[in-house]
């Protein structure tokens, strides 16, 4: 099954940029040559570094004409529950992740586990390119959600919940 001109995860992914440095050339050609070998296909488009704030997106190499199919990517390379719970470095954890919620944070575990893999990780391409920090409330400080809490405790208390059940996924992948 594949996901026409979706790849959803990925396109926002790259959009975000990066908080750190922009990806370097070599970089950039991995990640196609990765991209291109998980069976995706694309048509007059390419991934390129932007000038900040835009960081990194998807640039047009030739002529595209309105609602044409740019990008096709199989859903197996796309991050979702599904994939990640099929996913081979994924096989330790295959009942807390079903247990789990919120789908936001089962990506975030498992982009944490895909980062602690390195390059034995079969996503090590995809993860050189993607932003070092993506604004979420998973990564809101103390400070930051007291802050929250004064003004929208229901968000607050919600921010840490999901904080809480993100620890506790992420400590029954690594045992």
């Amino acid at each position: 099954m594949r996901v026409a001109c979706a790849g959803l995860g990925l396109a926002l992914l790259l959009a975000v940029g990066r908080a750190t440095e922009t990806p370097s050339t070599q970089q950039l050609e991995r990640f196609l040559r990765w991209f291109d070998s998980v069976g995706a296909q694309r048509a007059n488009v390419t991934v390129a570094a932007f000038p900040e704030p835009l960081g990194l997106g998807i640039k047009a190499t030739g002529n595209v004409q309105a609602g044409s199919e740019i990008l096709r990517v199989p859903l197996a390379a796309v991050m979702s529950r599904d994939t990640i719970v099929r996913h081979p470095s994924a096989s330790g954890a295959r009942k807390a992740i079903a247990a789990e919620q919120d789908d936001e944070s089962v990506i975030v575990v498992f982009l944490l586990l895909q980062r602690m893999l390195g390059e034995a990780s079969p996503w090590a391409p995809y993860m050189a390119v993607l932003p070092e920090h993506a604004p979420s409330t998973l990564s809101w400080s103390d400070a930051e959600l007291n802050a929250t809490a004064a003004a929208f405790p229901t968000l607050a208390e919600q921010a840490r919940d999901r904080q809480e059940a993100a620890r506790e996924l992420a400590s029954s992948w690594v045992r």
